[in-house]
């Protein structure tokens, strides 16, 4: 009896003396890039935190990082080159994107470039275009403040960093230089759907693949959408130059992925500006001398044409709404594919970075409204600021096609992520 009452108390002292637990949270850092301009359009420098009101659906927020952001748009031309620098071998790329400590701004006055080449959407001769057409960005159009990365995308997995932030034209030109031209051209087109306008190949059967399609669009949406979480570290204003040959969609049965890919940059502070690579397109009907004639009466009745002009568009209109849902702009109908990088450029003007933590930790899937308002009214003064962003959901609160994504994506993901239940009890 009086050994167990002993190791009763040596127990209550030893928990005694154990520090007490403390448990934190805490809520996602929201950040906005806000341009002030004057009448003329030109930015205005010289404001402060305190110049500024951030709201939330009406509710004041406290702003923790304040950074004003300094761009240039006059071109660097090429360092002269010594005969040491003629025989130095270029530095290897980085192959990974250089984590950011949250709230942290890494590149002051800097312009956050993402070359984005999506080679499952293009073919040969678009593959071709965007690389002559980075070429040239970097003989021509390059900035000192530009910091450009470069991914690729085949067509399974993530898309592969071919290098990190550098300023090293070098590095960037043997990146470019080195793309698999001739890779992953054969998911740029879509699958037969045995339809009556499709291409008549002679098969005495055609398959219907629409589920196919299904599968390759979501899995070049859902490419942007794990490029935009690799830079979501980083607080700064980045623009991500996604080359490709158009998104075909099948109906409403990507837009769950098409969703997630516009709030996954929406939240990392990323606007896309998608380059249309097939250039200014004038296909005779029918398609050109390269493609079959259609099934059935297609041809004669216009319902063929009708069709290539629907899948034309309805891939166009992909890459316009992630332009639009994230702040960029879309680059379509033109050959002066190099324009689409300057587009980019120009969009990346000199602004002010403010992050806040929102007040609101409901993750209920909700738009949340975001309202900017300056303290000391300038005249003839504009603020462009995104409008808003949709918080994170609990699966309670996920519908059908969410719950289907993040099956999906956690089934796809390298490192899943693996619930742990914890119990808690006081005495």
């Amino acid at each position: 009896m009086r050994t167990l009452l002993s190791f009763l108390l040596l127990s209550f002292y030893a928990a005694a003396q154990q520090p007490t637990p403390t448990f934190s949270a805490n809520s996602n850092l929201v950040i906005v890039d806000i341009t002030v301009r004057d009448k003329a359009g030109k930015p205005i420098e010289g404001l402060k935190q305190d110049d500024f009101t951030v709201l939330e659906d009406g509710k004041p927020q406290k702003v923790t990082v304040f950074e004003y952001q300094r761009l240039t748009m006059e071109t660097e031309p090429p360092p002269p080159l010594s005969l040491d620098d003629q025989l130095k071998l270029p530095d290897d790329p980085k192959t990974t994107i250089t984590s950011s400590t949250p709230g942290h701004i890494q590149f002051h006055d800097k312009r956050l470039l993402v070359f984005f080449f999506d080679f499952a959407s293009m073919g040969i001769p678009e593959q071709l275009r965007a690389q002559d057409a980075s070429m040239d960005y970097l003989k021509k159009r390059i900035t000192k403040d530009d910091m450009v990365a470069a991914m690729l995308f085949t067509g399974t997995g993530a898309p592969v960093v071919l290098t990190d932030f550098t300023d090293d034209r070098d590095v960037l030109a043997t990146v470019i230089k080195g793309l698999p031209i001739g890779e992953a051209t054969d998911l740029n087109g879509l699958a037969d759907t045995d339809s009556c306008t499709g291409e008549d190949t002679g098969a005495a059967f055609v398959a219907d693949e629409t589920e196919f399609n299904i599968f390759n669009t979501d899995q070049k949406l859902a490419a942007i959408e794990q490029a935009a979480k690799m830079l979501a570290s980083f607080p700064e204003k980045k623009a991500l130059v996604y080359f490709s040959a158009g998104v075909n969609k099948t109906g409403v049965d990507n837009q769950a992925q098409l969703e997630a890919s516009i709030n996954a940059a929406v939240k990392s502070n990323l606007a896309i500006y998608p380059v249309d690579a097939r250039g200014l397109m004038a296909d005779p009907p029918g398609g050109g001398a390269s493609k079959a004639a259609s099934r059935g009466t297609g041809i004669f009745n216009g319902s063929a044409y009708n069709s290539q002009r629907s899948q034309i568009n309805d891939s166009q209109e992909t890459l316009f709404t992630l332009a639009e849902e994230t702040g960029g702009k879309a680059f379509l109908d033109s050959n002066d594919i190099e324009a689409g990088i300057t587009q980019a450029q120009e969009g990346m003007s000199s602004y002010y970075l403010l992050g806040y933590y929102s007040t609101n930790n409901a993750k209920d899937g909700k738009y949340r409204r975001i309202t900017v308002r300056m303290n000391n009214k300038i005249a003839g003064a504009k603020i462009e600021a995104r409008p808003g962003y949709y918080a994170d959901k609990v699966w309670g609160k996920l519908n059908s096609q969410d719950k289907d994504q993040q099956l999906k994506e956690a089934l796809a993901a390298g490192d899943p992520v693996t619930e742990l239940p914890l119990a808690l009890q006081v005495d």
